[in-house]
């Protein structure tokens, strides 16, 4: 038999190399992407559903994974059911944040129309009464006040000398005996109501024997009712009854005649009295009156003291009826 040269068969041989090449690739590549498909789709459960919470948007389900190119030797590809939609606070995944629907806003109520002010009603001048007519009416006494008061005191003085080492001691006690003396007193003020007056005053008293001096000065305020025109107002003869009292403080001093030591001190002075006024005569669209007062009169110190009883006339000047 004539054997016929290798290169002559060269070309089949080739082809036949190059279809069994073929077929094995294939056939090596199915099983590989069978087991690269399992690998890729999930065989996990579902995720356990945890504990409600916050109410938030469901979770959009997962996208199928890409089915894997067509194999007649490999098995079908099994696709798990999309997980269920829990509430939960956070995700993994980057869930959506909720969807807040937008608030209605109200527009603004309108401006409440102030009402116009009512015009103010228009004065009768024929009506004496109105309100804005009405007036404080005086009929005994009104305007600025002027009052000089001189009269007689009777009274006396007693202490220590200023000295923190005498204060206290029997042996410079000094007491005077009860005196006779003067006092007189200018108070300037004003009558504000026909029963109340008040004014400032300046004052002095002093009195004398052959062996003691006692003198004292004061400085304060002064006021003056007269409740007979509340309580009885249609009593002319009680509208005149004042009652005065008299605060202050000034200086005391109690020497006895002779080398003896003297009583000195700051006091503050109180007083009060009784009087009851006359009308003089008119003056300078006011008017003058004279009025008797008897009162009581006290400076008290922590080492000294004096006490007076004043029996007085004032002479008043109102610049009003």
């Amino acid at each position: 038999m004539k054997r016929r040269p290798f290169l002559a068969n060269a070309p089949r041989r080739a082809s036949s190399l190059t279809a069994a090449f073929a077929f094995a690739s294939v056939v090596s590549l199915v099983p590989a992407r069978a087991l690269a498909q399992d690998a890729r789709v999930p065989s996990e459960s579902p995720p356990p559903a945890a504990a409600p919470s916050a109410v938030r948007a469901p979770e959009p389900p997962a996208a199928p994974n890409a089915a894997a190119a067509p194999s007649t030797n490999a098995p079908p590809a099994s696709v798990s059911p999309p997980p269920t939609a829990t509430p939960a606070t956070t995700s993994p995944k980057g869930d959506l944040p909720p969807v807040t629907p937008p608030l209605a806003v109200a527009p603004p109520p309108a401006a409440a129309a102030v009402p116009a002010p009512a015009p103010a009603p228009a004065i009768d001048p024929n009506d004496a009464d109105a309100p804005e007519r009405r007036v404080v009416k005086h009929f005994y006494r009104k305007g600025f006040m002027l009052t000089l008061v001189l009269g007689g005191a009777l009274g006396q003085g007693s202490g220590y000398p200023n000295d923190v080492q005498k204060i206290g001691n029997p042996d410079y006690f000094s007491r005077s005996p009860v005196m006779p003396g003067s006092s007189f007193q200018v108070v300037v003020g004003g009558a504000l109501t026909d029963y109340f007056n008040f004014g400032v005053l300046f004052g002095g008293t002093g009195f004398k024997s052959d062996e003691w001096e006692v003198r004292a000065t004061t400085v304060g305020f002064r006021i003056e009712a007269f409740p007979g025109v509340l309580a009885f107002p249609r009593s002319k003869v009680l509208a005149n009854l004042g009652i005065g009292g008299d605060f202050g403080a000034g200086v005391l001093n109690v020497q006895a005649v002779g080398n003896y030591p003297g009583v000195m001190g700051f006091q503050t002075m109180l007083g009060v009295g009784a009087f009851y006024e006359f009308k003089l005569f008119s003056l300078l669209g006011g008017h003058v009156s004279i009025s008797p007062e008897l009162s009581y009169k006290a400076a008290y110190h922590a080492s000294s003291q004096i006490n007076f009883g004043n029996l007085t006339a004032r002479l008043t000047f109102y610049g009003g009826p």
